[in-house]
């Protein structure tokens, strides 16, 4: 057990630091350029983060981010099918890394090898995730009609305490 949390933890830790290298990368100026004006006034410069350059960039890291909660949340098949989410949006951001080169190698470069973190990451997901732990029973949300010892809800005696435990099972304590 302690081998798949460790993989859960640097897979997870691979997918969250590639897309906050991402996503940083593309927050800063990749390009510069001179815009002309009339005389007399000087020639503006505007500048270009990556984001603006590359719009998805910044788009599938978060996708990206978003799959590391979404593995948390999710089991067996649907973990992989997650996995592999995060592996094609880690395809797109290293794709993004690349044309970003013909603009600037240095933030290119964290953007690509933080693509390159997200794909470990998903693939990691999809390779290993039906053996890291998963978010426990108690989490999910009992039956309906499930009272206290089995009971149903409508033969327990009614109390403050049933009262509230009602509402936390989604039953309305007001419809007995």
């Amino acid at each position: 057990m302690t081998t798949a949390r460790r993989s859960l933890a640097t897979g997870l830790g691979a997918i969250a630091l590639g897309a906050g290298a991402a996503l940083l990368a593309g927050s800063r100026t990749w390009e510069e350029t001179s815009v002309p004006r009339p005389s007399p006034l000087p020639p503006a410069t505007v500048v270009h983060t990556g984001n603006a350059l590359l719009p998805w960039l910044p788009a599938l890291a978060l996708v990206g981010l978003a799959g590391a909660g979404a593995i948390l949340a999710t089991r067996g098949a649907a973990r992989r099918v997650v996995g592999v989410i995060i592996a094609v949006a880690g395809i797109g951001v290293v794709v993004a890394a690349v044309r970003g080169f013909s603009y600037t190698a240095g933030w290119a470069l964290l953007a690509l090898v933080g693509g390159l973190a997200i794909v470990a990451g998903g693939i990691e997901a999809v390779r290993k995730g039906a053996t890291w732990p998963a978010m426990g029973a108690r989490y999910d949300r009992a039956a309906p009609d499930a009272g206290e010892g089995g009971k149903p809800a409508k033969e327990r005696p009614v109390t403050e305490v049933t009262m509230w435990d009602d509402l936390d099972r989604g039953i309305d304590p007001t419809e007995r």
